[in-house]
């Protein structure tokens, strides 16, 4: 770039302001995991071992997972004893596609950025798990 030219881009860059970060009201609220649709989809793709279905059918229905405009707070009731487990972060809408809406944010317990793809349609919401293998379901429960 000639010499008088490199503050260009610096320029261009304050003078159209920052680039809005994406926001999506379809996910703000809080969303309870459905039991009965999420083992109706596990047991409709199979391949799960009887101590395998077991264990999902155990947590299945005690998640919860709350988005606000600037943080996601999940909750699983009756972990950890009796007062069950709470994780918040912050997060960030980096694409929204039709129904998806990919999410990112900072898992503290593998200490790393993670990025999950939320499916919303109207007052239910789906999250692949398993690298893709099955879907586990939420409704709508708060705004």
């Amino acid at each position: 770039m000639p010499r008088g030219f490199r503050w260009l881009p610096l320029l261009l860059l304050l003078a159209c302001g920052a680039p809005e970060p994406l926001q999506d009201e379809r996910l703000l609220g809080t969303w309870r995991s459905d039991k009965p649709a999420s083992l109706a989809e596990i047991d409709a793709i199979g391949g799960f071992t009887a101590l395998q279905r077991s264990a999902l059918e155990a947590t299945l229905g005690r998640r919860s997972v709350t988005y606000t405009d600037s943080r996601v707070t999940t909750r699983l009731e009756g972990a950890a004893g009796e007062g069950g487990l709470t994780a918040s972060a912050p997060y960030r809408i980096v694409a929204v596609q039709g129904n998806e809406i990919v999410v990112e944010s900072h898992d503290h317990v593998l200490g790393s950025t993670e990025r999950a793809s939320v499916f919303v349609e109207g007052d239910r919401m789906w999250l692949w798990l398993a690298d893709g293998r099955w879907r586990e379901f939420y409704r709508r429960v708060g705004s």
